[in-house]
Order: C-alpha cells, then structure tokens, then sequence
C-alpha cells in the first residue's frame, strides 16, 4: 500500500507531463499554465521523496521556470550582449525541466517498471538532482532581477 502511493506521486507527474504536452499542441488560454504549475507541484513532490543526494527541497515553484523563460525570451530579443551568464542559468533551468518531463513521457509506457522505493530509480533521481541543482541556482539569481543583474555586470 505505501509502496503504491510512492509510485502514485509518479503516476501523477506523468498525468500531468501528458496534459502540458498536449496543451503546447493545442493550446487553451490558462489550462497549460495551471497544468505545467501542477506538474512543478509534483516534481517537488518527487524531489522532497527521492532525491536523497542532494536536500530534497520542494519549495522550488513555477515562478522559477516561468522567470528563466523571461530571461530567454530576452536574450533573443536584445541579442543577449552582456548577459550571457543569465543566458547559462536560464538555459540550464529550462533544460533540467525538459529533461525530467522526457523522463515522465518514457516511463508513462512502462510505469510498472518504476521502483516503489522512488530512490531506488538511477533516472528519476539523476534527473532530480539536476532539476534541484538548477532551479536553486535559479530561486536565488534568475528570478531575483538586481542580483541577475549584478551576475551580469
């Protein structure tokens, strides 16, 4: 019974991955927003139960990945001269999302294969290392604009 509700979190995530996924198909005016911060919800979920090499922190919001993206979006309007370090961060969040949503769309074919002992799956937890790794660079810099900006400088 706990062994199951470990993998439901897992489950739940690749629910969630799915709907983002078919929202940037078919866009509806805020339910892609309120499934990709659900999908965040469920990551830091994971990562406060399986990521026992780093903190397993699941304070890590959306406003983190919705702050990278600003800053991308940015970079390719102005050119990103002088901010390059802010380009590094910014792309290096949205790829550990990316990366941890590729895994939610391998294992939704084959959940049975994921271990209920959730750090007991090398992917799932290398993937939440980074995403942690990332992101808590990101909380402190990326959606902070005056300490952005100082990294920049």
């Amino acid at each position: 019974a706990i062994e199951e509700q470990a993998r439901q979190l897992v489950v739940k995530a690749v629910h969630f991955e799915s709907q983002v996924h078919d929202l940037e198909l078919q866009p509806m005016p805020g339910a892609s927003a309120e499934a990709e911060r659900e999908l965040v919800r469920c990551i830091a979920m994971l990562n406060s139960v399986a990521n026992f090499k780093r903190k397993g922190r699941d304070d890590l919001g959306c406003d983190i990945l919705d702050s990278a993206r600003a800053v991308l979006r940015r970079h390719r309007q102005d050119g990103g001269h002088g901010r390059e370090a802010a380009h590094i961060l910014a792309c290096d969040i949205v790829a550990s999302y990316n990366a941890i949503c590729a895994y939610f769309r391998k294992v939704g074919a084959c959940i049975e294969h994921v271990d209920p002992h959730l750090c007991n799956n090398v992917g799932l937890v290398s993937r939440l290392v980074d995403w942690e790794e990332s992101w808590e660079v990101g909380a402190r810099y990326v959606r902070s604009a005056p300490l952005l900006d100082a990294v920049c400088d």
